[in-house]
């Protein structure tokens, strides 16, 4: 009998020393329990959302995304969302178009090709950052929602830009587009790979819109043009218009630099 009445006090013992140790520290509380996650510390906290996405229209079929990718050693990879008609809303609104990780993107800018986008159509694009277990952050920064459209139509006339003082923000690779004052598409160019100094350009070429046609292809006369490298804002010095309509060719010298 004493022996039952140990060997039952033991049991009682053991069982009251497993209950008190099962809490533990950095666990998730619940219920009145403590218990620990079965993730990783950052699979509780989702990433930094994406800097800030911009794009270019560049041919038919083709739009360059570019996405500035935060220094967050939480985030582990991105996916990017293509729809017609409004912005993506959460990671599951959308044609996924894009969906990488590290070590393939870093923080920095990192560019896209969006190869099955088709000419003369809008769309908005939106990216969302996800961590090493999927957790996706579902509300992106105000600088992901944009939109773009198709390339630029080209007509008889325009006028053509170009920078051989060695002083603009490009170097071989990059690619200008340009604009006009509604925001219609109407010039490009890619600097070659090779044969051309770095902070020179050439060959620009901006369209004007043809009256004759219902379609916006390009600027009117007297209105500013606006350009983008690789995407991103660059002011042309000096600021410059459509100008000379009706005299194809004309070129005009600028230096274009990153706002």
């Amino acid at each position: 009998m004493r022996l039952i009445l140990i060997s039952f006090f033991l049991l009682i013992l053991t069982l009251t020393v497993y209950l008190t140790g099962c809490g533990g520290s950095g666990g998730r509380s619940g219920g009145g329990s403590t218990l620990s996650t079965p993730f990783p510390f950052s699979g509780n906290n989702p990433p930094l959302a994406v800097s800030s996405l911009k794009a270019s229209p560049w041919g038919s079929g083709e739009v360059d995304v570019f996405l500035d990718i935060p220094a967050d050693t939480n985030l582990y990879g991105v996916k990017l969302l293509r729809k017609t008609g409004a912005v993506p809303a959460s990671s599951h609104d959308g044609t996924l178009i894009f969906d990488r990780h590290r070590p393939e993107i870093s923080s920095g800018w990192y560019m896209f090709q969006d190869l099955t986008a088709a000419a003369g159509v809008t769309y908005y694009y939106n990216a969302f950052s996800y961590n090493s277990v999927g957790l996706i952050n579902e509300i992106p920064s105000a600088g992901c929602n944009l939109k773009t459209q198709g390339f630029p139509a080209g007509t008889s006339q325009y006028v053509t830009f170009y920078c051989e003082s060695g002083q603009s923000d490009v170097t071989a690779g990059d690619r200008i587009c340009a604009f006009d004052q509604s925001g219609t598409f109407c010039g490009r160019v890619e600097i070659p790979l090779s044969g051309t100094a770095d902070g020179n350009f050439r060959d620009l070429i901006c369209y004007f819109d043809d009256s004759a046609t219902t379609a916006d292809e390009g600027g009117n006369l007297g209105e500013p043009v606006s350009f983008t490298i690789n995407g991103l804002p660059a002011a042309a010095t000096p600021a410059v218009t459509f100008e000379a309509k009706g005299t194809p060719g004309v070129l005009k010298e600028i230096t274009l630099k990153l706002q």
